[in-house]
């Protein structure tokens, strides 16, 4: 049982089951913060515990929000339902209330052998997983090819499964009507024609974001693929991966007809840099305000040109230069002049002339709110700080550089400054737990004067500053 003081405190006084306990805790953290949906305490305490109606809310409130990660692994399953199968166990939809769990289901087997012992589990309570598992499935993931052989339990369902809206799956062949409503894939094709894939992006008939590899496909109709996209609800495609390998720039090659993509497409991340240096592809951004792309090297002149356009469309850019361009970029402008989010990826040999070229002749950035870069740009990003009145939140990691992490102090006491005195910064978040920097951070705040105006969140790496974050 639980009591509640008139400070609001809450007394254990008779241990819940564990599950309910984790719940109340989850309820109570969720919706304190929010008058809409707030319960009164009446409404989910008595003296006898916890009550049916209590039970009731959170349960359909649980099934709105809360997604359970599921492996289909033998001792995964029988966790998942012992407390499924539990009258008190907040898992579980109410008799008649219509809820459902939503369901991440994980299918990545390490092994035959083990494939063989989940296999005979999952047969032997065939109906279970059918109903409780398979048809509240909101997220599915095939980890590999070599996982097919469970493509039968989901072909035993018949029919579309209108839970499914995200589908993560490499190679596998599994009935088409699984994509029928998705609304996010991300997919690779390996050894497939252009029949076979084109069939199964017909059938993605509600897709809104669609990632996208293909692999060792020969003689490949990219005219026919790319009228296959979907038309009317696509507004993200991501060609590729980012960190396979990157072929180099070709002009011989042939572009992409990115003129045949659907027009309702904003966000387009295409990472061979042959391809997102061509013509058809700088047209159809133009043409159709994409506003979020990312740019693998800059390999031609044009690429900085439709870059740095005051007429770009642009407002969301991921930049990646981490090899020397093939001519010179110095004093070029290299970012759309009202960008409003950049991430920057870079190496110590491009370092100064990217930065001279986006802080200082990409001018004044009046929209860039929001900035990701590593630590080892402290000194110039500490210079665009001071003069920008747009810069809200800023994102640090480390990944070239390691010596700049443990570098001179008053880089860092500069850039604490900066912080402290910029009249729009809200956030700088710290992809990274260094002790060094953490007692710069901790002695900066107990010995400086602008102190008062940061609050620094140790736990969350993430540095406030409190005059521009309102309460």
């Amino acid at each position: 049982m639980l009591e509640i003081h008139n400070n609001n405190d809450i007394v254990v006084t008779n241990r819940l089951p564990w599950i309910i306990e984790s719940k109340i805790i989850y309820i109570l953290c969720n919706y304190r913060h929010d008058r809409y949906k707030a319960f009164k305490i009446k409404d989910v305490y008595n003296i006898a515990g916890v009550s049916k109606a209590w039970r009731y809310a959170t349960r359909r409130s649980l099934n709105d929000i809360v997604s359970w990660c599921i492996q289909i692994n033998m001792i995964k399953l029988e966790e998942y339902r012992e407390h499924y199968e539990n009258d008190l166990c907040l898992l579980s939809a109410g008799e008649g209330d219509g809820h459902h769990n939503k369901v991440k289901l994980m299918i990545d087997d390490a092994s035959s052998k083990v494939t063989a012992i989940n296999k005979q589990y999952v047969d032997s309570h065939l109906q279970w997983f059918t109903e409780s598992i398979i048809k509240k499935t909101t997220t599915l993931y095939f980890g590999r090819s070599e996982l097919s052989n469970w493509v039968s339990h989901f072909s035993r369902v018949g029919g579309p499964i209108p839970t499914l809206t995200t589908m993560f799956i490499y190679n596998v062949a599994v009935p088409l009507y699984l994509f029928n409503h998705l609304k996010e894939l991300h997919i690779t094709f390996y050894k497939r024609t252009s029949q076979y894939i084109c069939s199964v992006l017909e059938n993605c008939h509600s897709l809104e974001s669609l990632s996208m590899d293909i692999g060792d496909c020969p003689n490949l109709d990219m005219d026919m693929i790319f009228s296959s996209i979907p038309r009317s609800t696509l507004t993200k495609l991501c060609w590729g991966e980012q960190y396979q390998y990157q072929p180099p720039y070709d002009s011989a090659v042939q572009s992409y007809p990115f003129h045949l993509l659907p027009k309702t497409i904003r966000e387009l991340i295409v990472w061979d840099p042959t391809q997102m240096c061509s013509q058809s592809y700088y047209d159809f951004v133009q043409a159709n305000s994409v506003h979020t792309v990312a740019q693998y090297s800059l390999s031609t002149l044009e690429c900085i040109h439709f870059l740095s356009s005051p007429s770009s469309p642009i407002k969301d850019l991921y930049l990646d230069v981490c090899d020397s361009p093939p001519f010179s970029i110095k004093e070029k402008a290299l970012i759309p002049p009202m960008l409003e989010s950049l991430e920057l990826n870079i190496s110590s040999e491009t370092c100064d002339d990217v930065l001279d070229c986006i802080f200082n002749h990409s001018g004044s950035l009046p929209t860039l709110f929001t900035i990701k870069l590593d630590t080892a740009c402290i000194i110039q990003l500490t210079r665009f700080i001071q003069k920008s009145k747009s810069l809200k939140t800023i994102h640090l990691h480390y990944e070239f550089s390691n010596q700049s992490i443990n570098g001179p102090c008053d880089s860092w006491e500069l850039f604490l400054d900066a912080i402290a005195n910029s009249p729009s910064i809200e956030l700088v978040y710290l992809g990274f737990k260094d002790t060094e920097i953490i007692n710069i951070i901790n002695t900066y705040l107990k010995t400086n004067q602008n102190s008062n105006q940061l609050e620094f969140k140790q736990q969350q790496s993430i540095i406030i500053n409190t005059r521009n974050v309102k309460p």
